[in-house]
């Protein structure tokens, strides 16, 4: 295994082991992806029990479901919040559904079939100042961070409530 060439990806619990397992590598990985990662029994789990922003050279999160079965709080070098982070679109959710915490993987999904600049996201310090308007103009593009290189922080863009997902003209 090359870990310069290496992706982690894993969703719900399996976020957190992929971040286990980046940090038990002699070389940290390139990139490991965290799909809305499981929040239930990991509130205040410490950063070498979960996954957290030292276990690759660029570690990225999409929450989905924040706050119900997804960890609201920002993991990674880059924190993508879709639709807010904490409902998706479409999704009817409660303790039984896990429509939104789903969401994650599907969108992470579409991006990596259809490769290039989608889910187009801007750089904001909350999702209100994102639905006014007032971020910065800084974007990154969400499961694209190695192609499309963007500064860590946390990020916001809004999609479809049904396939495709992405509304990919959002920052044009």
């Amino acid at each position: 295994m090359n870990p310069e060439t290496t992706t982690l990806y894993g969703h719900s619990l399996g976020a957190h082991i992929v971040g286990i397992a980046g940090q038990n590598v002699t070389k940290k990985v390139n990139h490991t992806i965290g799909c809305d990662p499981a929040w239930p029994l990991f509130v205040s789990v410490p950063e070498n029990e979960r996954l957290s922003p030292d276990d690759a050279l660029h570690v990225e999160v999409i929450h989905t479901n924040a706050g119900l079965w997804g960890c609201p709080d920002k993991l990674g070098h880059y924190d993508f919040y879709p639709n807010g982070g904490s409902s998706q679109k479409g999704c009817k959710d409660d303790l039984i559904s896990a429509c939104s915490h789903g969401r994650s993987f599907q969108y992470l999904a579409e991006q990596i079939l259809n490769p290039g600049p989608d889910f187009c996201s801007l750089k904001c310090t909350s999702y209100s100042e994102f639905t006014e308007k007032t971020c910065e103009k800084e974007i990154a593009f969400m499961g694209g961070i190695s192609s499309y290189p963007a500064n860590p922080g946390t990020y916001y863009f809004e999609t479809n409530d049904i396939e495709p997902f992405s509304l990919s003209s959002e920052c044009a």
